[in-house]
């Protein structure tokens, strides 16, 4: 490789990392929709699926007649709402039947999304990424795979 070439393959690999880390340190201030399933572990009035805590306000809605906060705890639920600084904002709960598809719209990081590790290399094209996706969910309903963009 001429010395030119060399030089300048250097300088942009620079002027990337020094992007890349300026981007870092701004604060993320946008907001993304997100959308999990698993079981719900609801007490003293916080709402949490798989170790993530989910903030329920007036605004958010029950879809089922049947689902509130007082049946929550230990169900299988869907939940929709948005992502803004660091917390996580439920507009809707629908009440679901577990099966092995599973939707789950959110931050992909080390090879994990939503607290389901992938048990395939299926989500490392997505690694810190915010990106909705379709999975199969395992018969624990403890990991993910075969994980594809949500159509």
């Amino acid at each position: 490789m001429s010395p030119l070439l060399t030089r300048s393959a250097a300088a942009l690999t620079i002027a990337l990392s020094l992007a890349s880390a300026h981007a870092a340190s701004q604060p993320n201030t946008a907001i993304q929709s997100f959308q999990v399933e698993g079981i719900a572990h609801y007490q003293d009035g916080s709402l949490r699926v798989n170790g993530v805590t989910l903030t329920l306000d007036k605004s958010s809605k029950f879809d089922d007649w049947w689902l509130g906060k007082s049946t929550l705890d230990g169900r299988w639920i869907k939940v929709e709402g948005f992502h803004q600084e660091g917390q996580y904002r439920v507009s809707k709960v629908d009440g679901e039947n577990r099966d092995n598809d599973i939707e789950l719209n959110g931050m992909v990081h080390d090879n994990a999304l939503w607290g389901y590790p992938a048990s395939d290399e299926s989500l490392a094209p997505f690694n810190n990424q915010w990106v909705a996706l379709e999975c199969q969910l395992d018969e624990s309903g403890k990991q993910i795979s075969l994980c594809h963009l949500d159509d």
